[in-house]
């Protein structure tokens, strides 16, 4: 009777843990699954944690996306979770055209996490644009924006923000493209520029190549950015640009 028991017990006992196996297998399963379904050499964004919810694929051959809320697959969506399955940085942006206070880059090769939290605990950026770099320190920019030939022109700092590269242009006499007196749309709202012509270009305060910045007793006339130079304004220069012409040289600004 008392080997009989013990004999009951021990299957009892080993039933048990073979329960308990079980139910550990069967819940790690769908996490173990999470990220799975993310293509090779494409970035994933997920509308719930640990990669699940919805999943929308990013791919680096199909280039940046400026704005999500003209893609359909992306606007009023989101996204809490990624997955990287490229080689590349990918660069998160809390706001289109590369904008926002915070970004997130999130590293080649990374097998899936959440967006990082602030204090409140919701995500710090929440995705309205993205690019892909071959470094975390690019994502901090967006000076790569501007094509040759041009004078760019940003909303935000390091190239990043609203940009003036295609609007409010005219074809000056050598071919160079550039703006001129802003308008509306960019008066008073520059802060960071890229001159990717041969000519020097300088800004000004007021419409008409006119105005000065007054610093103590020194008043200057104009910002000068140098051909192949990329800034951000000095802050005292910042949001106070009203036109900008091309030059020869700096002295004839």
């Amino acid at each position: 009777m008392i080997r009989s028991s013990l004999g009951r017990l021990a299957i009892a006992g080993l039933a048990a843990v073979l329960l308990a196996a079980c139910l550990v297998w069967s819940q790690a399963g769908p996490a173990q699954a999470a990220y799975n379904d993310c293509p090779p050499k494409t970035f994933c964004l997920y509308t719930e944690a640990g990669g699940q919810g919805q999943m929308v694929p990013l791919a680096p051959k199909d280039g940046p996306v400026l704005d999500y809320g003209t893609v359909e697959s992306l606007k009023d969506r989101t996204f809490l979770s990624f997955r990287n399955n490229t080689t590349s940085w990918t660069c998160l942006y809390d706001d289109p055209a590369y904008g926002g206070t915070d970004t997130q880059a999130v590293l080649p090769g990374h097998t899936g996490g959440d967006l990082a939290k602030g204090t409140d605990g919701q995500p710090k950026v929440t995705v309205a644009s993205h690019k892909f770099a071959p470094s975390k320190s690019l994502c901090r920019t967006g000076f790569d924006r501007c094509e040759a030939g041009r004078i760019c022109i940003f909303q935000g700092p390091s190239g990043r923000g609203a940009g003036g590269v295609a609007s409010q242009t005219e074809v000056l006499p050598d071919g160079v493209l550039g703006n001129r007196d802003y308008g509306v749309t960019w008066d008073d709202k520059l802060v960071s520029v890229a001159n990717r012509s041969h000519k020097v270009a300088c800004f000004y305060r007021d419409p008409g190549y006119s105005g000065t910045w007054q610093a103590g007793s020194v008043a200057y006339r104009a910002f000068v950015v140098l051909p192949g130079e990329e800034t951000t304004l000095p802050t005292d220069y910042q949001r106070s640009v009203s036109s900008h012409k091309l030059a020869d040289a700096e002295g004839k600004c």
